[in-house]
């Protein structure tokens, strides 16, 4: 395989660990100025997340390490929006610290098993529900926030938030549970 051909979507998928740092400090729902460059942080780290697998599939160069750093990536950023999330909503803090364990723990368990390939395929849904449910809370925060800067509230758009949030954790705590009983066979 020819290295060389890997280092744009690697570069793609190592650029979401800065922009999550980047969204942790622009991100402030009181000023529509910094909120607007956050979300365009937002909007750049799903076309990175979107195109490395792309450009490496179609130039066919995937990789174990391509992989990984997509991971990476998506992890870091992940963690990032529930930083800001925890920062912002107080009352969210018990939920994002578990959403935050588990990104972490998947990680771990996905650096340390050579094998767990097919045991995720064998969990893919519940990785698959996990991802729908954090990205629609990520995307009814923006919303709720959006709304609350040009002056329409939506207390409740945060309630539905957490319960989203909610069936997150649950959804990736079944695939985190089965991941564990994988590596521990």
């Amino acid at each position: 395989m020819n290295e060389k051909c890997q280092w744009l979507p690697n570069a793609l998928s190592i650029s979401r660990i800065p922009l999550g740092l980047l969204l942790i400090l622009l991100y402030q729902p009181h000023n529509p100025r910094l909120l607007t460059y956050a979300l365009a942080v937002v909007a750049l780290a799903l076309i990175t997340d979107i195109a490395d697998g792309k450009i490496a599939r179609a130039s066919g160069c995937t990789s174990r390490l391509g992989y990984m750093l997509d991971g990476l990536g998506d992890k870091a950023f992940y963690v990032a929006f529930l930083l800001v999330i925890q920062r912002e909503y107080p009352a969210s803090t018990t939920l994002c610290w578990l959403l935050i364990v588990r990104e972490i723990a998947m990680y771990s368990l996905r650096v340390v098993s050579k094998d767990i390939e097919s045991e995720l395929k064998k969990l893919r849904v519940y990785s698959l529900l996990h991802a729908f449910w954090i990205r629609l809370w990520f995307l009814i925060v923006i919303v709720n926030d959006i709304s609350a800067m040009i002056g329409h509230g939506t207390g409740w758009l945060m309630i539905v938030g957490l319960v989203c949030g909610s069936f997150a954790a649950i959804s990736g705590g079944i695939g985190l549970a089965g991941q564990i009983r994988f590596v521990l066979e």
